[in-house]
């Protein structure tokens, strides 16, 4: 509908009532739940067939282990690197570091659940682990001899009280040409307060990872991957998944794996939930590569890419192989890290607004990850609201409970969060804007999230958008009524709206609205309109 210049009237009328509001508190009494028993291990014992296999120096690179391989013959010539990672909330208990099978030994006793298929070419050769803390000191060495015992069994390594969040390296080395097979535990380990465990108290269902029992509170011990080689001794093909974090500092990754002997598949699953199938390595070469140069399948990235991936790798048994992910980054088997999850959205409560009005913002936030398989608390949480163009910065705040810091820069407003948002938890916060004659149409408010886990990985900002129509400034709106002091219910109330066109422009998709006040009802309405030129009325009345 298209108005002339002039001014039209809507008369109405509502009834005045009467309204109560009963409330009801239920109180609720909030139980403990106690820690759950569990070790990181690497691998999971879920893969009762699959172990980390670490080569000599002088095994051949077509045996599969790339960073053993000394670099004359085409390798790296690195140690195997593990890297345990203590949370940002670990709290202060030891950690015992334990090894299971760690020396070279043939026959392998067969254990009763786990496998770790040592192959030894001639004398068998020695294995030495040693760990670092987050200064690069050593923690602890241990090189383990043939018959020394720890053949098909579990054995501690290092128990230590961790000063505090923080990454401990473990490097693993063979003396010669021989393929060591061992699995290895992190925990706190009750039976292991100062060091000096028996085998027997090693992994005997009493170890704890994750202190509190709540997943993803940022007090789980994490086990990554750097430079390790895999091999499973089952029947069958076996497939295993890998996680991996990509950001955006990259436009173009790379995804490695190293000597599946062109005989299994790799399937990548993106943050998007979209799959991709990955090229597979030949023997002693890497993926899309001839020799043992790195190529790799190239993906490009944006920000719908930003996040975890997974990559499942299956094959046939007895096949030492490798999986990098992206270069340098740490890679996670079986079970992926907690990986928190924010949206937001906004509204001001408003559709039509003119020069003038005040309008408030709010701006609701969410951690949706519970609804997750790996949920997490989302940390430096940064909510970010360009202000609408022509629009008076008035003033911001965060929601009842919540600490933080906020204020206006260069049209931007950032809301900085003191404390993570929590698994589950909804807040939100607020902005107030005054509209100035510099406002366009539609007055268009974005706002966006961001957030990292307790990893410090940081995720793809959120976006959420709020936009109304702007009353020109030529045109005007009155209201009246002929409601008395006092109001008994019953009462019959008539409105009076009068909006005016001042300009000689015709404006067009002109809405007027006026929600009922709290306890009336609406009766009826009754509407007419006339133009009477030079100026152009049109009236309504409604009763109401």
């Amino acid at each position: 509908m298209q108005y002339r210049p002039g001014r039209f009237a809507v008369v109405f009328q509502r009834f005045a009532a009467l309204l109560v509001v009963f409330a009801t508190i239920a109180a609720i009494t909030v139980l403990s739940r106690p820690p759950i028993a569990a070790a990181v291990e690497l691998p999971p014992t879920t893969n009762n067939d699959l172990f980390i296999q670490t080569s000599g120096p002088n095994a051949p690179i077509t045996i599969g282990d790339y960073y053993t391989s000394p670099t004359g013959a085409g390798g790296a010539g690195q140690d195997h690197l593990i890297d345990i990672v203590i949370p940002v909330d670990w709290p202060g208990l030891a950690v015992t570091i334990a090894l299971y099978d760690p020396e070279l030994e043939e026959p392998d006793p067969i254990a009763p659940s786990l496998l770790a298929d040592d192959e030894l070419r001639g004398v068998g050769d020695d294995a030495t682990f040693t760990l670092f803390d987050p200064s690069g000191a050593t923690v602890a060495s241990q090189t383990y001899v043939p018959g020394g015992g720890s053949n098909a069994s579990w054995t501690e390594l290092a128990t230590f009280t961790p000063a505090g969040a923080g990454t401990y390296q473990l490097t693993i080395s063979v003396s010669d040409d021989d393929d060591n097979s061992w699995r290895l535990s992190a925990a706190h380990d009750p039976d292991c307060p100062t060091g000096g465990c028996a085998t027997s108290e090693l992994v005997d269902g009493d170890e704890i990872d994750d202190p509190d029992g709540v997943p993803g509170t940022a007090d789980e011990l994490q086990v990554g991957i750097q430079r390790s080689t895999f091999q499973h001794a089952g029947t069958g093909t076996v497939c295993n998944d890998f996680y991996f974090f990509v950001d955006n500092s990259d436009p173009v990754i790379e995804l490695h794996n190293f000597d599946i002997d062109s005989s299994g598949t790799v399937i990548y699953t993106l943050p998007d939930g979209s799959t991709a199938n990955g090229t597979v390595s030949g023997n002693g070469i890497w993926n899309n590569s001839t020799t043992a140069t790195r190529v790799g399948d190239s993906f490009t990235i944006d920000a719908s890419r930003v996040g975890w991936w997974s990559a499942e790798i299956c094959l046939t048994p007895n096949n030492q192989y490798i999986f990098e992910g992206v270069l340098g980054e740490l890679v996670y088997l079986e079970d992926p890290p907690p990986i928190p999850s924010m949206t937001v959205s906004k509204d001001d409560g408003e559709t039509i607004v003119a020069v003038g009005d005040t309008l408030s913002y709010d701006i609701a936030y969410e951690n949706t990850s519970s609804g997750t398989a790996s949920p997490g608390r989302a940390d430096g949480v940064t909510i970010v609201d360009t202000l609408p163009t022509g629009t008076t910065f008035l003033g911001c705040s965060f929601g009842g409970g919540v600490a933080g810091t906020c204020s206006e820069s260069g049209g931007s407003v950032t809301w900085s969060f003191d404390n993570p948002v929590a698994i589950g938890t909804t807040g939100t916060v607020s902005l107030q804007v005054q509209v100035n004659g510099a406002a366009v149409d539609p007055v268009l408010n974005t706002v966006s999230i961001v957030w990292a886990d307790a990893f410090g990985n940081l995720y793809a900002p959120v976006e959420a958008t709020d936009s109304d129509a702007l009353v020109p400034t030529d045109l005007s709106l009155t209201k009246t009524s002929d409601a008395p002091v006092d109001l008994e219910p019953g009462d019959t109330i008539s409105y009076t709206i009068e909006v005016e066109n001042a300009s000689s422009t015709p404006q067009t998709n002109v809405a007027v609205t006026d929600p009922l006040p709290a306890g009336t009802t609406y009766v009826a309405e009754s509407t007419s309109i006339t133009y009477d030129e030079p100026v152009s009325t049109a009236t309504f009345s409604d009763d109401f």
